[in-house]
C-alpha cells in the first residue's frame, strides 16, 4: 500500500493529465483525430475514477487508503491492462485499412478493369484478411485469459508485438493498393499508419517485447 499523500497526489495527477490530452484533442485543427489520444485520455480518466471508488476505506493506522490494492499502479498490471487495450486497437486500425483498400480496389479502374480483378491485388487483400483473422483470435484468447486471471505479461507482450506489426504491414499494403491516393487525407490509411507508429513506441517497442519473450523462452536475461 502507498502512503496516503502519494495516493492523493496520483488521484490529482491522473485527471490533470487526462484534461491536458482532452484539451489537445479539442483544439486540433484537423478534423480527423488520432485514436491513441482518445485512448490515453480515457485510460487515465477511468483509472483515476475506478481507483477512487475502490479505495473508499480510510485506514489511518497505517496511513493508507484501503480497498483496491495499489498494485494497479505497478508496471506489470498496467502493462497487461494497457497492452490488452492496444492489441484490439491495432486490429481495428488494420480492419479500417483493409476495408478501405478493398473498396478502392473495386471502384478504381485501370486498363478498363477494376484493380481488384488483378491477381497481385487479390493476393494482397487475401493476405491482409488472413493476418487480421489471426490477430482477432489472438485478442479473443488473451481476453479470455485476462478474465480468468491467467494472462502473463509475456503473453501480453507477444500479442501487442504481433498485432502492431501486423497492423503496420496491412496499412503499408493498403497504401500500396491505393497508390498515390493512399498518402492523402481523403483516405484514412496514412493516418492509421502514423498512429500505429506511435503505438509501436509506447507500452514497449518491438525490440523490448522481443527481449521480454526471449527471456521467457530461454530463462536467460539479455539485458540488465
Amino acid at each position: 500500500e502507498l502512503i496516503w499523500p502519494l495516493d492523493v497526489a496520483l488521484l490529482v495527477i491522473y485527471p490533470l493529465i487526462a484534461v491536458c490530452i482532452f484539451g489537445t484533442i479539442a483544439t486540433r485543427k484537423e478534423k480527423l483525430l488520432f485514436v491513441s489520444a482518445w485512448y490515453i485520455a480515457g485510460s487515465m480518466t477511468w483509472t483515476a475514477v475506478m481507483w477512487f471508488v475502490g479505495n473508499a476505506v480510510w485506514e489511518p493506522a497505517n496511513g493508507s487508503i484501503g480497498g483496491i490494492n495499489d498494485s494497479i499502479l505497478l508496471w506489470f498490471y498496467g502493462h497487461n491492462v494497457f497492452g490488452l487495450t492496444i492489441t484490439p486497437l491495432a486490429v481495428g486500425a488494420a480492419l479500417s485499412a483493409y476495408d478501405t483498400a478493398r473498396q478502392y480496389s473495386i471502384e478504381r479502374l485501370q486498363f478498363g478493369r477494376p484493380i481488384g480483378s488483378f491477381q497481385l491485388t487479390q493476393a494482397k487483400l487475401a493476405e491482409m484478411l488472413r493476418e487480421i483473422t489471426k490477430g482477432q483470435l489472438l485478442v479473443w484468447r488473451l481476453g479470455r485469459l485476462m478474465d480468468e486471471g491467467r494472462a502473463t505479461h509475456q503473453q501480453v507482450s507477444l500479442a501487442k508485438m504481433n498485432n502492431i506489426d501486423m497492423a503496420l504491414q496491412i496499412a503499408r499494403s493498403a497504401r500500396g493498393i491505393l497508390g498515390a491516393a493512399g498518402i492523402v487525407d481523403d483516405f484514412p490509411v496514412m493516418r492509421h499508419m502514423a498512429n500505429l507508429e506511435s503505438v509501436n513506441t509506447y507500452e514497449g517497442t518491438h525490440d523490448i517485447h522481443t527481449l521480454v519473450l526471449g527471456r521467457w523462452i530461454t530463462g536467460l536475461n539479455a539485458f540488465s
